[in-house]
């Protein structure tokens, strides 16, 4: 429930509870007064039932159950309205008012608990609380006999017992989906373990959520999102301002004096949630004799340039530990400033700060 709905749930239930106590005040003294709070507690309660309705309705793919509850409430909140200005008492009109009450209150109560984010496993409980809660208000509404009784009594225990139940299962359930898993933070794309939902980065103190999607059968780990709108592994600004690879290439190769090989070549937009451009270079072409050199291509869409750097293989094997490197990739993970009081640094947090603007080889104005 939003904070929204939690402030208008408030404000209904201390009008509810204020016609309570003025229902009371007034009883003998003026009847007619006693009517009017009758009905506003009768509006009161309906328009709670509906709040809860529409809150579910907002998060359960299964729309029938809250359209049920709001169709009751009113229906009940009518009848009950029209039986407190009716002087002739009806038995039958009671009979029926009161039966759509009470189914009223058990559909509601069976959206609250439908609310519960239970597993698998857990379900049945959910489908005994159907049967448990309208199996309850048709025996009461028919008024078992005497000797069948004890069968409305025994439903009445298994209500707050089955609700228990299923408050418990789904603190089962969500202990189950916390499952420690290996996160990327999106922003320094540092590895760490955490445990799925709301983290903050150990590194750079950034916080977002992962959330898990469906966990499969024969995974040991399931597959996660991370819910922040911030996290791209690649730039998402607009796709024009974006230079490709392949144009960047042929602007380089017109401009070079020399061949460049394809292989060594490595080219990146600025990133839009940082100012960086970010480049993994695989350690296995570092430690290749030839070509001796990594071609670095880097594209600034806010001044048009294209940056051509050109890195000797050497120069990355001297600062080795210096450089971030992925593991499970087994690559350089660089992230170059593009600012210009630090131009082509490396400012990976968990990097040592290595410089490359003196490998600058061409600047190219697109």
């Amino acid at each position: 429930m939003t904070k929204k709905a939690l402030r208008i749930f408030g404000i209904l239930t201390s009008l509810l509870i204020l016609c309570v106590i003025l229902s009371y005040v007034v009883e003998k003294e003026y009847p007619l007064g006693v009517k009017m709070l009758e009905t506003a507690m009768a509006i009161f309660v309906a328009s709670l039932c509906i709040l809860i309705c529409i809150t579910v309705w907002e998060q359960k793919k299964v729309k029938f159950l809250p359209f049920l509850g709001m169709t009751l409430s009113i229906i009940s909140s009518i009848l009950i309205s029209y039986s407190t200005w009716t002087d002739n008492y009806n038995y039958a009109f009671s009979i029926i008012s009161g039966g759509f009450t009470i189914f009223t209150l058990v559909t509601i109560h069976l959206c609250l608990l439908s609310l519960a984010n239970l597993s698998k496993k857990f379900r049945w409980a959910l489908w005994a609380a159907y049967i448990v809660n309208y199996g309850f208000a048709a025996l009461f509404i028919l008024m078992l006999p005497s000797p069948f009784e004890w069968i409305l009594l025994i439903l009445a225990l298994l209500l707050p017992a089955i609700s228990i139940l299923i408050l418990i299962f789904h603190t089962l359930s969500v202990q189950e989906r916390r499952i420690p898993i290996q996160v990327l933070c999106p922003c320094c794309r540092v590895e760490q373990n955490h445990l799925a939902g709301k983290m903050k980065c150990e590194n750079c103190h950034t916080e977002f959520e992962v959330r898990i999607i469906k966990i499969g059968e024969n995974n040991a780990y399931p597959k996660t999102v991370i819910e922040t709108p911030f996290f791209q592994e690649e730039d998402t600004r607009n796709q024009e301002e974006k230079m490709k690879k392949s144009e960047a290439i042929s602007l380089a190769q017109n401009r070079s004096s020399s061949l460049i090989y394809k292989e060594t070549i490595h080219f990146a937009n600025i990133n839009s949630s940082k100012e960086v451009w970010w480049l993994d270079i695989p350690r296995s072409k570092i430690f290749k004799d030839t070509p001796s050199s990594i071609n670095l291509l880097l594209f600034d869409d806010s001044s048009k340039t294209l940056y051509h750097l050109e890195v000797p293989k050497a120069y990355f094997r001297k600062n080795d530990q210096r450089l971030a490197c992925r593991k499970e990739k087994d690559c350089y993970s660089l992230e170059l400033s593009s600012r210009h009081n630090n131009l082509f640094q490396d400012i990976r947090p968990t990097g040592g700060k290595v410089l490359f603007d003196q490998f600058l080889k061409n600047t190219i104005n697109t």
